[in-house]
C-alpha cells in the first residue's frame, strides 16, 4: 500500500502540482445482535479509503 500512495504523490508532483498529500485510513469493526439473550447476527467488516489533495498554481 505504501508504494501505491507514494506513486500517487509522485504522479501529482510530476504533473506540476506544488503540493500533493495522500491519506489512507482503515477501520475494522464487529457487531453482535442479541435477542432474548441469544446472539442472532454476528458480523464484521473492514472499511478502507484514500483521500488525495493536490495544489497546482
Amino acid at each position: 500500500m505504501k508504494d501505491l500512495l507514494e506513486s500517487i504523490i509522485d504522479r501529482g508532483l510530476s504533473k506540476g502540482a506544488s503540493f500533493c498529500e495522500v491519506r489512507y485510513f482503515e477501520e475494522r469493526g464487529s457487531s453482535v445482535s442479541v435477542e432474548n439473550g441469544v446472539a442472532k447476527i454476528l458480523s464484521s467488516g473492514i472499511l478502507r479509503g484514500i483521500g488525495v489533495r493536490v495544489i497546482a498554481n
